[in-house]
């Protein structure tokens, strides 16, 4: 369901995907990740325009031993095809009617760094891309966001290619950061346009691509999140705990949340009711969680619904983003910023150089006085909710597919280039 002011962009970016045959979107999640980020939000809604085939992550982070990775290892060795994929359950209220891509899971060897696996790797992706490429009608699109594209896929096979930057991916822990700077210049060298979601990703690839390169920071679901300025009750289990709740919804994980922040703010306020929502992060062995377990005002409760997320945040004092400043967070603009925002809800976060650049509206603190204190501050008034809830209403998924679309249409296709 899409919200008055979302229609507009629904239409325009509906018109913009006329001249599209085909879309083929290298993903670096897995298509029902617990947790959606831009690759499966948009790629649903392009889905019910024109057809998209829906690579799944060809594992850009080096495996390590452990129970989850090899989980993902032998999910792998099932067929790599699948038809038509529908949205998975928890993220179903946030998704169009009529999102199902095809999904397609390549069985590569997910040790990157070296160029003659690579070059081994593009022969599995071609195997495994030929037949579902071959139906899609042109021009064709190649919608990358791994820097892997460069390397493991045909991209003279295709039209276009528009490479959507949404994450500085070298800093992440475990991901071989020499080879992947290296594919992430020549992807965007390459790329007819790129979409960069962080002013400094930004800056990073202009001078390899100059003006393709545009700034589109992250947005959300903003109709879905603002549901909750409608009446409604907290979740049983958010009932149980006390008033005030300070909640976070994501991933819990080491490279990005500040858990020395979090821990000093619940033991200087012990009255706040710190809630933690969202499943541990997988890029390394997390356990920055754990300084919170025994804290009698920290309330992990792992993973929920997408769809039940405004019920959470409907019953919050605050939300928050308590990420660490580091290299990696420099280039970060998190989706959760809009989805809270569109809530209502007022949102602490720390000074992260994307949010400072573009100042969306929320209070910036980032040591545990200021952070407590920001906090003690927040509070919930009608008014005010429906106007953070208006400042976040632009920033939809919709809005993002037809500015991406636009950026596209203004680059001529190879077939246009060659006639």
């Amino acid at each position: 369901m899409s919200r008055p002011d979302e229609e507009p962009h629904a239409a325009g970016w509906h018109r913009a995907a006329e001249r599209i045959g085909g879309v083929v979107c290298l993903s670096t999640a897995d298509w029902d990740a617990e947790l959606w980020t831009n690759k499966q939000h948009l790629m649903s809604r392009l889905s019910t325009a024109v057809p998209v085939v829906y690579v799944e992550s060809l594992g850009l982070r080096e495996p390590r031993l452990s129970l989850r990775d090899l989980r993902r290892i032998l999910a792998r060795l099932r067929p790599g095809r699948r038809p038509a994929a529908d949205v998975p359950p928890d993220h179903a209220a946030g998704a169009p009617a009529g999102a199902r891509p095809t999904v397609v899971a390549p069985l590569v060897v997910p040790l990157h760094r070296w160029r003659w696996v690579r070059r081994l790797n593009r022969r599995l992706v071609r195997r495994a891309l030929a037949a579902p490429v071959a139906a899609l009608p042109r021009p064709r699109v190649l919608w990358a966001y791994s820097p892997l594209a460069i390397d493991e896929v045909d991209v003279d096979d295709y039209d276009q290619v528009l490479f959507h930057c949404v994450d500085d991916l070298a800093t992440v822990p475990g991901v071989p950061f020499a080879a992947t700077r290296d594919m992430e210049a020549r992807l965007a060298d390459r790329a007819d346009a790129t979409f960069a979601s962080a002013p400094a990703s930004a800056d990073r690839l202009r001078p390899v691509a100059g003006d393709r390169v545009a700034l589109l920071p992250n947005v959300a679901d903003t109709g879905l999140f603002a549901r909750a300025l409608e009446p409604g009750e907290p979740p049983e289990d958010l009932a149980a705990i006390p008033q005030p709740r300070i909640v976070f919804a994501g991933a819990l994980s080491d490279h990005k949340i500040d858990w020395a922040l979090l821990e000093a703010v619940a033991r200087a306020a012990p009255d706040l009711q710190l809630v933690l929502i969202g499943p541990v992060g997988a890029e390394q062995a997390m356990d920055g969680h754990r300084r919170l377990a025994d804290l009698p005002n920290c309330h992990l409760l792992g993973p929920r619904p997408h769809a039940a997320l405004p019920d959470y945040l409907r019953a919050a004092t605050a939300a928050i983003v308590p990420y660490a400043v580091n290299e990696h967070t420099a280039s970060v603009f998190p989706m959760k910023v809009w989805e809270y925002l569109a809530t209502g809800v007022p949102v602490v976060s720390t000074s992260l150089p994307a949010m400072v650049d573009l100042q969306p509206p929320v209070r910036f603190a980032d040591d545990p006085t200021a952070f407590v204190a920001a906090l003690r501050q927040a509070h919930r008034d009608p008014v005010e909710d429906r106007r953070r809830s208006a400042a976040a209403a632009g920033h939809s998924w919709e809005a993002n597919l037809e500015r991406m679309l636009a950026g596209l249409a203004d680059a001529p296709t190879r077939t246009e280039a060659r006639a």
